[in-house]
């Protein structure tokens, strides 16, 4: 099955770009389209968390979640006997930028800003679709 609107997205945003001005790179435009006319590199993106393999999206929509879950541990190092994992947050933005860059292989394109990085965007994208690098 063709990649929906919303996977598209996606893609766009966990490679970096902005939905803005519906904000799109024309490789990854291209690379998107191309896929739709191969079964099995559309089932390494759309398939399920369960599937065999899972799929990128699912993965990494799963990385999200479980970043938004980490939050509500932060609180304490130790509860009880429960010592928790204080490397927590850099093993799932470590894993979400390997996962990235897999994407990005399978669709020959470049991430354009690090989604995983922690760090503020240093780029803008203008109604043409170009970027540019901000001081």
């Amino acid at each position: 099955m063709a990649l929906s609107t919303a996977e598209r997205a996606k893609i766009r945003m966990y490679m970096g770009w902005s939905s803005r001005f519906l904000q799109e790179d024309v490789a990854l435009t291209q690379a998107m389209n191309s896929v739709d006319n191969l079964p099995d590199v559309l089932a390494l993106i759309q398939n399920p968390l369960a599937g065999s393999p899972p799929g990128y999206i699912a993965a990494l929509e799963d990385i999200d979640a479980k970043l938004v879950a980490a939050h509500g541990r932060t609180k304490a190092n130790k509860v009880g006997s429960i010592e928790l994992n204080r490397e927590e947050f850099k093993q799932l933005y470590r894993e979400g930028k390997r996962l990235t860059s897999r994407l990005a292989t399978l669709l020959g394109t470049e991430v354009i800003t690090d989604v995983w990085s922690g760090r503020l965007p240093r780029t803008r994208f203008t109604h043409q679709g170009n970027y540019q690098v901000q001081g």
